[in-house]
Protein backbone atom coordinates (compact mmCIF):
# COMPACT_ATOMS: atom_id res chain seq x y z
CA UNK A 1 0.00 0.00 0.00
CA UNK A 2 1.52 3.21 -1.38
CA UNK A 3 1.90 5.88 1.29
CA UNK A 4 -0.66 8.47 0.09
CA UNK A 5 -3.95 5.63 0.66
CA UNK A 6 -2.40 4.67 4.25
CA UNK A 7 -2.93 8.61 4.72
CA UNK A 8 -6.70 8.16 3.18
CA UNK A 9 -7.72 5.22 5.51
CA UNK A 10 -6.57 7.00 8.59
CA UNK A 11 -8.44 9.97 7.65
CA UNK A 12 -11.46 7.86 6.40
CA UNK A 13 -11.30 5.75 10.02
CA UNK A 14 -11.22 9.81 12.02
CA UNK A 15 -14.57 10.27 10.16
CA UNK A 16 -16.07 6.90 10.75
CA UNK A 17 -15.37 7.74 14.40
CA UNK A 18 -16.77 11.18 14.20
CA UNK A 19 -20.12 9.61 12.78
CA UNK A 20 -20.23 7.09 15.58
CA UNK A 21 -19.37 3.77 13.89
CA UNK A 22 -17.31 1.03 16.53
CA UNK A 23 -14.22 -0.42 16.72
CA UNK A 24 -14.86 -3.48 15.54
CA UNK A 25 -16.73 -1.95 12.07
CA UNK A 26 -14.06 0.05 11.11
CA UNK A 27 -11.52 -3.00 11.74
CA UNK A 28 -13.76 -4.97 9.00
CA UNK A 29 -14.56 -1.88 6.66
CA UNK A 30 -11.91 -0.14 6.62
CA UNK A 31 -8.55 -1.95 7.88
CA UNK A 32 -9.82 -5.62 6.14
CA UNK A 33 -12.05 -4.00 2.93
CA UNK A 34 -10.53 -1.16 2.30
CA UNK A 35 -6.79 -2.10 3.09
CA UNK A 36 -6.89 -5.44 0.94
CA UNK A 37 -8.07 -2.91 -1.78
CA UNK A 38 -5.37 -0.95 -1.18
CA UNK A 39 -2.67 -3.16 -1.41
CA UNK A 40 -4.41 -4.79 -4.81
CA UNK A 41 -3.81 -1.70 -6.66
CA UNK A 42 -0.12 -1.61 -5.87
CA UNK A 43 0.98 2.15 -6.41
CA UNK A 44 -2.44 3.53 -8.12
CA UNK A 45 -3.79 5.85 -5.46
CA UNK A 46 -7.69 5.38 -4.69
CA UNK A 47 -8.84 8.48 -6.70
CA UNK A 48 -6.83 6.96 -9.59
CA UNK A 49 -8.99 3.19 -9.39
CA UNK A 50 -11.15 2.61 -12.16
CA UNK A 51 -14.37 0.31 -12.77
CA UNK A 52 -12.06 -2.12 -14.26
CA UNK A 53 -10.10 -2.33 -11.12
CA UNK A 54 -12.90 -2.41 -9.01
CA UNK A 55 -14.67 -5.27 -11.06
CA UNK A 56 -11.18 -6.53 -11.30
CA UNK A 57 -10.32 -6.77 -7.62
CA UNK A 58 -13.63 -8.40 -6.46
CA UNK A 59 -12.96 -11.33 -9.22
CA UNK A 60 -9.56 -11.50 -7.15
CA UNK A 61 -11.52 -11.83 -4.15
CA UNK A 62 -13.43 -15.39 -5.20
CA UNK A 63 -10.61 -16.79 -7.57
CA UNK A 64 -7.56 -16.06 -5.62
CA UNK A 65 -8.45 -15.51 -2.08
CA UNK A 66 -11.84 -18.18 -2.42
CA UNK A 67 -14.27 -15.61 -0.84
CA UNK A 68 -17.91 -16.37 -0.63
CA UNK A 69 -20.24 -14.52 -2.77
CA UNK A 70 -21.63 -13.21 0.66
CA UNK A 71 -18.02 -11.64 1.46
CA UNK A 72 -17.70 -10.02 -2.07
CA UNK A 73 -20.97 -8.26 -1.50
CA UNK A 74 -19.84 -6.70 2.22
CA UNK A 75 -16.88 -5.73 -0.01
CA UNK A 76 -18.37 -4.23 -2.38
CA UNK A 77 -20.81 -2.33 0.28
CA UNK A 78 -17.47 -1.14 1.93
CA UNK A 79 -15.68 0.28 -1.10
CA UNK A 80 -19.43 2.01 -2.04
CA UNK A 81 -20.08 3.80 1.03
CA UNK A 82 -16.50 4.91 1.55
CA UNK A 83 -16.61 6.38 -2.81
CA UNK A 84 -19.46 8.28 -1.55
CA UNK A 85 -18.26 9.42 1.45
CA UNK A 86 -15.27 10.80 -0.13
CA UNK A 87 -16.70 12.21 -2.95
CA UNK A 88 -19.30 14.07 -0.69
CA UNK A 89 -16.95 15.50 1.41
CA UNK A 90 -15.10 16.35 -1.96
CA UNK A 91 -12.07 14.73 -0.42
CA UNK A 92 -11.98 13.14 -4.01
CA UNK A 93 -12.96 14.74 -7.38
CA UNK A 94 -13.58 11.94 -9.56
CA UNK A 95 -16.81 9.76 -10.17
CA UNK A 96 -17.34 6.64 -7.71
CA UNK A 97 -16.36 3.80 -9.78
CA UNK A 98 -18.54 1.72 -8.23
CA UNK A 99 -21.73 3.35 -9.98
CA UNK A 100 -21.42 1.14 -13.00
CA UNK A 101 -21.12 -1.96 -11.11
CA UNK A 102 -24.16 -4.06 -10.35
CA UNK A 103 -25.21 -5.41 -6.91
CA UNK A 104 -23.06 -8.59 -5.93
CA UNK A 105 -25.89 -11.40 -5.58
CA UNK A 106 -26.47 -14.03 -2.96
CA UNK A 107 -28.87 -15.95 -1.32
CA UNK A 108 -28.34 -15.64 2.21
CA UNK A 109 -28.75 -18.54 4.75
CA UNK A 110 -31.72 -18.43 6.70
CA UNK A 111 -30.91 -17.68 10.32
CA UNK A 112 -31.31 -20.30 12.85
CA UNK A 113 -32.98 -20.11 16.62
CA UNK A 114 -34.11 -22.01 19.22
CA UNK A 115 -37.74 -23.01 19.02
CA UNK A 116 -40.02 -22.72 22.03
CA UNK A 117 -39.54 -25.97 23.16
CA UNK A 118 -35.84 -26.20 22.66
CA UNK A 119 -35.51 -22.90 24.75
CA UNK A 120 -37.44 -24.48 27.30
CA UNK A 121 -35.23 -27.18 27.49
CA UNK A 122 -32.12 -25.44 27.71
CA UNK A 123 -33.91 -23.55 30.58
CA UNK A 124 -34.84 -26.96 32.34
CA UNK A 125 -31.63 -27.91 32.20
CA UNK A 126 -29.85 -24.98 33.79
CA UNK A 127 -32.63 -25.19 37.04
CA UNK A 128 -31.97 -29.00 37.05
CA UNK A 129 -28.34 -28.00 37.58
CA UNK A 130 -29.29 -25.09 39.56
CA UNK A 131 -27.07 -22.73 37.49
CA UNK A 132 -27.98 -19.07 39.21
CA UNK A 133 -25.93 -17.37 37.16
CA UNK A 134 -26.22 -19.31 33.85
CA UNK A 135 -30.25 -19.19 34.07
CA UNK A 136 -30.30 -15.09 35.10
CA UNK A 137 -27.89 -14.78 32.01
CA UNK A 138 -29.66 -16.29 29.23
CA UNK A 139 -33.44 -15.18 30.74
CA UNK A 140 -31.99 -11.55 30.60
CA UNK A 141 -29.86 -11.74 27.25
CA UNK A 142 -33.33 -13.41 25.68
CA UNK A 143 -35.84 -11.00 27.03
CA UNK A 144 -33.50 -7.76 26.22
CA UNK A 145 -32.85 -8.88 23.09
CA UNK A 146 -29.44 -7.61 23.75
CA UNK A 147 -25.93 -8.10 22.30
CA UNK A 148 -23.44 -10.03 23.90
CA UNK A 149 -21.28 -7.02 24.61
CA UNK A 150 -24.46 -4.84 25.57
CA UNK A 151 -25.29 -7.60 28.42
CA UNK A 152 -21.57 -8.04 29.44
CA UNK A 153 -21.24 -4.08 30.00
CA UNK A 154 -23.69 -4.30 32.51
CA UNK A 155 -23.33 -3.77 36.36
CA UNK A 156 -25.53 -4.84 39.57
CA UNK A 157 -27.00 -0.99 39.24
CA UNK A 158 -28.28 -1.43 36.20
CA UNK A 159 -31.17 -2.80 35.73
CA UNK A 160 -34.54 -0.92 37.26
CA UNK A 161 -36.83 -3.87 38.91
CA UNK A 162 -39.57 -1.25 38.72
CA UNK A 163 -40.08 -0.46 35.17
CA UNK A 164 -37.98 -3.61 34.19
CA UNK A 165 -35.74 -1.49 32.10
CA UNK A 166 -32.21 -0.89 31.65
CA UNK A 167 -29.67 1.55 29.55
CA UNK A 168 -26.53 0.56 27.17
CA UNK A 169 -24.17 1.74 24.68
CA UNK A 170 -25.46 0.08 21.66
CA UNK A 171 -24.42 -0.46 18.13
CA UNK A 172 -23.20 2.77 16.56
CA UNK A 173 -22.22 4.07 20.31
CA UNK A 174 -25.96 5.02 20.68
CA UNK A 175 -26.99 4.88 24.34
CA UNK A 176 -30.71 2.57 24.11
CA UNK A 177 -33.25 1.80 26.53
CA UNK A 178 -33.88 -2.23 27.04
CA UNK A 179 -36.44 -3.82 28.78
CA UNK A 180 -36.68 -6.99 30.50
CA UNK A 181 -39.23 -9.65 31.72
CA UNK A 182 -39.88 -9.95 35.61
CA UNK A 183 -38.86 -13.80 35.32
CA UNK A 184 -35.40 -12.45 34.24
CA UNK A 185 -35.40 -9.90 36.75
CA UNK A 186 -35.96 -12.71 39.59
CA UNK A 187 -33.31 -14.70 38.39
CA UNK A 188 -30.91 -12.23 38.33
CA UNK A 189 -32.03 -11.42 41.91
CA UNK A 190 -31.41 -15.05 42.85
CA UNK A 191 -27.91 -15.33 41.41
CA UNK A 192 -26.62 -11.99 42.71
CA UNK A 193 -28.43 -13.26 46.58
CA UNK A 194 -24.92 -15.74 46.01
CA UNK A 195 -22.42 -13.08 45.29
CA UNK A 196 -20.39 -11.83 48.57
CA UNK A 197 -18.04 -9.86 46.56
CA UNK A 198 -18.04 -6.29 46.12
CA UNK A 199 -17.47 -6.28 42.04
CA UNK A 200 -19.95 -3.90 40.31
CA UNK A 201 -20.25 -6.50 37.28
CA UNK A 202 -23.29 -7.93 36.71
CA UNK A 203 -22.37 -11.21 35.28
CA UNK A 204 -18.87 -12.52 37.18
CA UNK A 205 -16.34 -15.26 35.33
CA UNK A 206 -15.58 -17.99 38.40
CA UNK A 207 -11.82 -16.02 38.67
CA UNK A 208 -14.00 -12.89 39.97
CA UNK A 209 -13.42 -10.67 36.98
CA UNK A 210 -16.42 -9.59 34.53
CA UNK A 211 -17.68 -12.48 32.27
CA UNK A 212 -15.87 -12.52 29.51
CA UNK A 213 -16.93 -13.10 25.70
CA UNK A 214 -15.36 -16.39 24.82
CA UNK A 215 -16.20 -17.68 28.44
CA UNK A 216 -20.06 -17.31 27.82
CA UNK A 217 -19.80 -18.56 24.36
CA UNK A 218 -18.34 -21.75 25.17
CA UNK A 219 -20.99 -22.02 28.41
CA UNK A 220 -23.68 -21.56 26.11
CA UNK A 221 -22.32 -23.99 23.64
CA UNK A 222 -22.06 -27.11 26.50
CA UNK A 223 -25.10 -25.90 28.15
CA UNK A 224 -26.99 -26.61 25.26
CA UNK A 225 -25.61 -29.66 23.87
CA UNK A 226 -26.33 -31.52 27.76
CA UNK A 227 -29.37 -30.32 27.21
CA UNK A 228 -30.13 -32.04 24.30
CA UNK A 229 -30.10 -28.89 21.70
CA UNK A 230 -28.28 -30.17 18.10
CA UNK A 231 -27.90 -26.92 16.72
CA UNK A 232 -25.26 -24.55 18.23
CA UNK A 233 -25.95 -22.27 20.74
CA UNK A 234 -24.10 -19.00 20.65
CA UNK A 235 -24.88 -15.69 22.04
CA UNK A 236 -26.53 -13.76 19.41
CA UNK A 237 -28.53 -17.03 18.74
CA UNK A 238 -30.82 -16.11 22.04
CA UNK A 239 -31.31 -12.17 20.29
CA UNK A 240 -32.43 -13.90 17.06
CA UNK A 241 -34.52 -16.42 19.12
CA UNK A 242 -36.45 -13.73 20.89
CA UNK A 243 -37.25 -11.75 17.37
CA UNK A 244 -38.47 -15.10 15.77
CA UNK A 245 -40.81 -16.02 19.09
CA UNK A 246 -42.02 -11.97 19.00
CA UNK A 247 -43.07 -12.82 15.45
CA UNK A 248 -44.84 -15.67 16.03
CA UNK A 249 -46.46 -14.77 18.81
CA UNK A 250 -47.47 -11.59 15.71
CA UNK A 251 -45.94 -8.79 17.76
CA UNK A 252 -45.92 -6.02 14.85
CA UNK A 253 -42.31 -6.11 13.32
CA UNK A 254 -41.88 -1.94 14.85
CA UNK A 255 -42.19 -3.02 17.74
CA UNK A 256 -39.53 -5.76 17.48
CA UNK A 257 -37.44 -3.24 16.06
CA UNK A 258 -37.85 -1.02 18.79
CA UNK A 259 -36.89 -4.49 21.09
CA UNK A 260 -33.66 -4.96 19.70
CA UNK A 261 -32.48 -1.39 19.25
CA UNK A 262 -32.23 -1.37 15.12
CA UNK A 263 -32.25 2.05 13.96
CA UNK A 264 -33.83 1.08 10.30
CA UNK A 265 -36.80 -1.27 10.23
CA UNK A 266 -35.19 -3.01 6.75
CA UNK A 267 -32.26 -4.57 9.64
CA UNK A 268 -35.36 -6.03 11.70
CA UNK A 269 -37.02 -7.50 8.04
CA UNK A 270 -33.91 -9.78 7.87
CA UNK A 271 -35.36 -11.65 10.86
CA UNK A 272 -38.97 -12.23 9.33
CA UNK A 273 -37.92 -15.12 7.60
CA UNK A 274 -40.60 -18.03 8.26
CA UNK A 275 -39.69 -21.66 8.52
CA UNK A 276 -41.69 -23.90 6.19
CA UNK A 277 -42.89 -26.00 8.90
CA UNK A 278 -44.26 -22.42 10.85
CA UNK A 279 -45.66 -21.54 7.34
CA UNK A 280 -47.40 -25.21 7.12
CA UNK A 281 -48.74 -25.01 10.83
CA UNK A 282 -51.04 -21.67 9.94
CA UNK A 283 -51.74 -23.04 6.40
CA UNK A 284 -52.42 -26.47 8.29
CA UNK A 285 -55.00 -24.41 10.74
CA UNK A 286 -56.96 -22.65 7.74
CA UNK A 287 -57.02 -26.06 5.23
CA UNK A 288 -58.47 -27.92 8.26
CA UNK A 289 -61.68 -24.87 8.36
CA UNK A 290 -61.99 -24.98 4.82
CA UNK A 291 -62.36 -28.81 3.27
CA UNK A 292 -63.37 -28.59 -0.13
CA UNK A 293 -64.19 -32.21 -0.59
CA UNK A 294 -67.39 -34.06 0.88
CA UNK A 295 -68.07 -36.45 2.84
Amino acid sequence: MNQHNQQILKLYESIKRTAGCTKRSIEAIIWNDLRLFAEYLGDKDFEEATTLDVEGFFSYCLSERKNELETVSRKQTSLNAFYKTMIRKEYFNIKNPLDKIDPVKYNSKPRGYLTKQEFKQLIKYLQDKNDLRGLAYVLLSYSSGCRISEIRQLNRDSLDYDKLQFQVLGKGERYRTCIFSQEAGEAVKRYLETRTDDNPALFLSREHNRWGKESIERFLRKAAQEAGIKQRVFPHLLRHTRAMHLLEDSVPLNEIQKILGHKNINTTQIYAVMSIEQAQKTVQKLDQQNTWLGR
